[in-house]
């Protein structure tokens, strides 16, 4: 991770992926960065980059809809990108220890039940009661074992109400259950967090591009081109001059540089052209490819 001095040069560079616009006559184009006029728009719709080609536009094909991406915040792109997908697994972890406590109190203290409980049953049970009084019900004696459960449960409550949280209220959540699932102490634990993003960042998938400087004077630096979200906008929305403002829904605030422009739009048509294949064929090019190679080398790679 880069220290305060690192950060600083960082914002003094000067560099970025885009340029101003100078002369605002100029006429819409690719690769234009629009941002919202309308402040309730959440953080996945305030900025965009037109991917409408320059020919559509110049010669008025595109019907007067122009199509674009959205520029998501890097932290908000962590958080329901890298995060979520983890916080949902931790959860289902966090529900399975729950429920084999519950059976287990169940089975040795209160056999009148009749029956066991089923997963949703008890993991409802526990939202709608809380942790004491399901301790209670099931007549747990074992001060270890309370103090286990309660922390459990005071860990999976809490993850199942994260949905809209930041970054942060979600890192600091994943790095307590770690400690939990685990024992890695916090701040081990968040290092180590730290590095997956840093390598989920420099690894995007290919609907995914990362780009630090939108506008040069920004103080705001990371943010992610998703490109399997493609949003349409009537080309009159969007304000070209600061006079224009008044009654649109995006003004237009800088352009990517090329090679980035040309980049993203590669990109994009890889995300949309890409024709997946079934797993029938993978595994028919699994087993002659192991067919073909057996026996190379003196070494068996097949097994008849």
């Amino acid at each position: 991770m880069i220290g305060e001095s690192e950060s600083l040069d960082l914002q003094n560079s000067g560099f970025s992926e885009c340029e101003q616009y100078d002369d605002v006559g100029h006429p819409l184009r690719q690769g234009d960065v629009i941002r919202t006029l309308v402040d309730e728009r959440g953080q996945w719709d305030q900025l965009g980059v037109v991917v409408t080609a320059d020919c559509d536009l110049a010669r008025s094909k595109h019907n007067g809809l122009v199509n674009y991406v959205p520029l998501v915040p890097v932290r908000a792109y962590l958080r329901d990108m890298w995060a979520e997908p983890r916080v949902l697994k931790s959860l289902d972890d966090l529900a399975d220890r729950l429920v084999s406590m519950m059976l287990k109190l169940q089975k040795s203290n209160r056999a009148d039940f009749g029956y066991a409980m089923n997963r949703e049953r008890a993991l409802a049970w526990l939202r709608e009661v809380g942790s004491a009084e399901v301790l209670r019900v099931l007549r747990s004696s074992s001060q270890k074992d309370i103090d286990k459960y309660h922390d459990l449960a005071s860990r999976y409550l809490t993850g199942s109400e994260l949905s809209g949280s930041s970054l942060d209220e979600v890192f600091l959540w994943l790095c307590e259950y770690r400690f939990i699932a685990s024992g890695h102490k916090p701040d081990v634990a968040a290092k180590s967090y730290q590095q997956q993003m840093l390598d989920f960042l420099r690894t995007l998938p290919g609907d995914a591009m990362f780009l630090g400087h939108l506008e040069p004077q920004m103080s705001d630096r990371g943010f992610v081109a998703y490109l399997r979200l493609v949003h349409v906008v009537d080309e009159s929305k969007i304000a070209l001059r600061p006079s224009e403002r008044h009654d649109r829904s995006f003004r237009r605030v800088a352009r990517l540089r090329s090679p980035f422009v040309y980049r993203l739009t590669q990109q994009l048509g890889d995300v949309f052209a890409s024709i997946g294949l079934p797993t029938e064929y993978e595994a028919h090019r699994d087993r002659i490819s192991e067919i073909s190679l057996a026996q190379i080398g003196g070494v068996s790679l097949w097994k008849p």
